[in-house]
């Protein structure tokens, strides 16, 4: 069970209450469960924060008193009996407390509880927010960090140990469960997110479904993996020849192949490079989206590169800031961000290198540590 240090959550609450305050609104219902748990260390599900410029509330049901009596021992809660259903428990309290104005998450509160709120709490004027617990989470603390670079460490040691349990008979799906298991084995609370695993020309698809194909049929594969701990999240990927490519004479892979394979990592690992240098508070998140791209696109395969190249991460695999063409987010010190340029060819296979990167106060530092030089992955082995 996570409990995140009182002092940590006091910070948090003071932050967001004063936001609430400069705004002007009374109470703000807070009912996507990420931001519950970033809000008040409460990790169980079906239940609301109420935030206001003094304090937060937790309203919550009897499954969870002592759960919330051991992860946020200093939070007032409100746990509704059997005879009320929580939501009617959330409107009860905000009736009693008279604010003349309510926030909401527009992306978290459906249409249907939306109606019933302001049927419930008819007098308060309901407003309609955005982002506003996602852009303060994009911001890591001290504490999160930590944590992120531990759930880091946990993925590198798990997939060292991958490599080295591989089989020439294991398929894509064995491998998943192979990878996920040596994350459980080092204290991680399981995978990230479904881990991907492409074996050859599957590895074109930025997000292949793991099938039967088996290692001993294919020269290389993509690996896309993260560990979960404490709730936080890591993501990395790596690309490397399989060790059992030569074991049958038909399945060689041919010289020119490999070459053509080394070629375009090559060119995925310089576009990496550039946007990784290019990270600096201040800088927009399309400037560092304009350095990968830009210098894939020179190489000839501009069209072939068909996704973001990166997104932060935390509470959730994919949170702010976006990284990518289109985005207006500002790369600030604190935020941890992914860099995962790729090149997908159908038919043949894809190259995509994923690394976790914290934004320093005077630039930054690549929080992954795993080898990604063409000759330093295989020697790796």
């Amino acid at each position: 069970m996570m409990q995140i240090p009182s002092s940590i959550l006091k910070k948090r609450q003071e932050q967001f209450c004063f936001q609430l305050k400069q705004a002007g609104l009374d109470q703000m219902l807070i009912s996507q469960p990420v931001n519950v748990t970033y809000l008040t260390g409460f990790t169980g599900d079906s239940s609301y924060a109420v935030a206001s410029p003094n304090k937060i509330v937790l309203v919550s049901d009897r499954r969870f008193e002592i759960q919330i009596a051991k992860e946020c021992p200093e939070l007032e809660a409100i746990i509704r009996g059997p005879n009320m259903t929580t939501h009617q428990a959330v409107a009860n309290y905000l009736v009693s407390a008279k604010p003349k104005s309510i926030g909401i998450e527009q992306r978290h509160l459906t249409v249907a509880l939306y109606e019933f709120f302001r049927q419930e709490v008819a007098d308060a004027n309901w407003v309609i927010t955005l982002n506003w617990l996602e852009n303060q989470r994009a911001i890591k603390d001290e504490w999160e960090i930590q944590i992120i670079r531990q759930s880091i460490a946990i993925a590198e040691e798990a997939f060292l140990q991958f490599r080295k349990e591989l089989k020439p008979e294991h398929s894509e799906r064995d491998a998943v469960s192979l990878l996920e298991a040596a994350i459980r084995s080092r204290d991680g609370d399981g995978s990230a997110f479904p881990i991907i695993i492409g074996m050859g020309d599957h590895s074109a698809l930025p997000h292949a479904v793991p099938t039967s194909r088996k290692l001993q049929e294919v020269p290389f594969l993509l690996v896309d993996w993260g560990a979960s701990y404490q709730l936080y999240c890591s993501d990395l990927t790596r690309v490397f020849l399989s060790p059992f490519r030569n074991s049958r004479s038909d399945e060689n892979f041919p010289e020119h192949l490999e070459n053509k394979l080394r070629n375009i990592y090559n060119v995925v690992l310089e576009a990496q490079n550039r946007a990784i240098a290019a990270i600096r508070p201040g800088v927009t998140a399309k400037e560092v989206d304009d350095a990968a791209r830009g210098w894939i696109d020179q190489q000839g395969f501009g069209m072939m590169f068909n996704h973001g190249l990166g997104h932060g991460i935390g509470l959730q695999i994919h949170e702010a800031p976006d990284i990518r063409a289109s985005s207006k987010d500002v790369l600030q010190q604190g935020m941890i961000v992914t860099m995962e340029p790729g090149i997908y060819l159908e038919g043949f296979g894809g190259v995509r290198i994923e690394d976790d990167i914290l934004v320093t106060p005077d630039g930054h530092e690549v929080l992954t540590k795993l080898p990604k030089d063409w000759e330093e992955v295989h020697s790796a082995h």
